[in-house]
């Protein structure tokens, strides 16, 4: 990824407790405070249980 305005991505994000195939290296929160632009969150979503309450727990966490 490279160019002007393409941003700056932060890979393999989720929370710590979060156990699947790939290593987390970092929360939401942490991405954005070490320079991530923005965030994809996949499976800690998607694979949860209840979803909705998943997708609103990276919210809390990234509004502080």
């Amino acid at each position: 990824m490279g160019g002007s305005g393409t941003g700056s991505p932060h890979e393999k994000t989720g929370p710590p407790s979060q156990k699947d195939d790939q290593m987390r290296t970092a929360t939401a929160a942490a991405a954005i405070a070490a320079g991530a632009d923005y965030i994809v969150v996949g499976r800690p979503i998607t694979a949860a249980p209840n979803p909705r309450a998943a997708a609103q727990a990276v919210l809390e966490e990234l509004s502080g």
